[in-house]
C-alpha cells in the first residue's frame, strides 16, 4: 500500500501548483510527476486516497467491467493497469477494485505548449504531468479549448504530406497504436488534431520539440496510460 503521504504529498503540490508562478508551477510539475504516476498509474492501495479521488470498488453480481468503467468515467484499461491479477472476463462478486472516481470530479487536460507538458487534473489535483512533441513553427499545435470525442486503438493513418494511407501495424504507421481526436471546434482549428503515440524516429528527436503537423506525441506509454484515463467528452485546453 501507498502510504497516506503520497496523498497529502499530492494534494500539497497540486494546491502550490495552482498558486505559483509559470516557472516555479513548472518545478513542482515536474517534481510531483513520479509520485503521481506511482499513484494513479499503477496498482497499489492508497491510504487516504479518496481525498484524491482514487477509491476502492466492490465487484457486485452482474458487474462488468463496461458498466464499473462507465460508472466512475474512466476506461476499461484503467481498471486492468490498477489492479493486479485482473481479468475483466472473470470478476468475482466481492472483489475489491482500485479505480479512480472521475464521475464526481471529471478530468481535464491542460497542454502547456512553453513546457511541453501534458497535464492531467481532476478538479484541484493533478494526475498526471506527461511530456510531449507538438506542431512545427510552420503546422503549429492550435491553441484553445476542445476536447477528446474520439479514441481509437490501431487506427489506420494518412501521411499529411503525400496522401498516402497506411493500414494499422504497417511500418510506416507512426501513430503507435493510438489515436484520441479532439472536437474540431466551430472555427475548425483543431479539425484532424488529436493526441497519439509516435514510432517515426526516437525520443531525443521529437520529444519536447516542435515538429508535428499539429498533433500531440507522446512517448507509447504515456499515450497507452491517457488513453486508459481520458474517455469521450473529457475537456481539453491548449494553451501557451
Amino acid at each position: 500500500m501507498h502510504g497516506g503521504e503520497d496523498a497529502r504529498a499530492i494534494v500539497e503540490a497540486s494546491r502550490a501548483i495552482v498558486a505559483a508562478d509559470a516557472e516555479r508551477a513548472a518545478e513542482l510539475v515536474d517534481a510531483i510527476a513520479p509520485t503521481c504516476a506511482r499513484v494513479f498509474l499503477a496498482s497499489g492501495a492508497v491510504a487516504d486516497g479518496a481525498a484524491i479521488g482514487v477509491v476502492e470498488h466492490v465487484v457486485a453480481k452482474g458487474e462488468n467491467a463496461t458498466a464499473i468503467a462507465k460508472r466512475y468515467r474512466i476506461g476499461t484499461g484503467l481498471i486492468a493497469r490498477l489492479n493486479r491479477d485482473y481479468d475483466a472476463r472473470s470478476l468475482a462478486v466481492g472483489r475489491r477494485l482500485k479505480v479512480i472516481d472521475c464521475a464526481h470530479q471529471p478530468l481535464r487536460l491542460v497542454v502547456v505548449c512553453s513546457r511541453f507538458r501534458l497535464l492531467v487534473w481532476r478538479g484541484e489535483i493533478l494526475v498526471a504531468a506527461l511530456r510531449v512533441g507538438l506542431g512545427a513553427a510552420a503546422t503549429p499545435t492550435p491553441r484553445g479549448e476542445t476536447r477528446v470525442v474520439l479514441r481509437a486503438r490501431d487506427p489506420e493513418w494518412r501521411d499529411p504530406d503525400t496522401g498516402r494511407i497506411f493500414p494499422p501495424k504497417h511500418a510506416g504507421n507512426i501513430l503507435g497504436g493510438f489515436w484520441m481526436a479532439f472536437a474540431p471546434g466551430d472555427d475548425a482549428r483543431f479539425k484532424s488534431i488529436g493526441m497519439h503515440g509516435f514510432t517515426g524516429d526516437s525520443p531525443e528527436v521529437w520529444l519536447e520539440k516542435q515538429g508535428s503537423h499539429g498533433c500531440i506525441r507522446l512517448l507509447q506509454d504515456d499515450i497507452a496510460a491517457l488513453f486508459d484515463l481520458a474517455i469521450e467528452g473529457t475537456a481539453v485546453s491548449v494553451r501557451d
